[in-house]
């Protein structure tokens, strides 16, 4: 996959859910949230499908195949606080 000026990345999209209130809308209804963003044409189908339905390894390899990075350390972990 090529990745193309608008779309984000799966790591750009984690990355945004520490913003404002994103991570609330996202645990409130983590479907309509990635699918939002799907239909505005800001994520890609193929990341949208993996984060609504793949696995941790999934993501993690994707988010290393768009870096090309050889060995992905994780910046940040999130955990809700409810």
């Amino acid at each position: 996959m090529t990745l193309t000026e608008g779309h984000m990345t799966l790591r750009e999209f984690f990355l945004e859910l520490l913003a404002d209130e994103n991570l609330r809308a996202y645990w409130d209804d983590r479907d309509g949230y990635v699918r939002a963003k799907q239909s505005a044409g800001v994520l890609y189908d193929e990341d949208a499908k993996l984060i609504l339905s793949g696995t941790l390894r999934e993501i993690e390899e994707r988010i290393a195949s768009q870096h090309s990075s050889a060995r992905p350390v994780p910046l940040i972990v999130v955990f809700p606080s409810f």
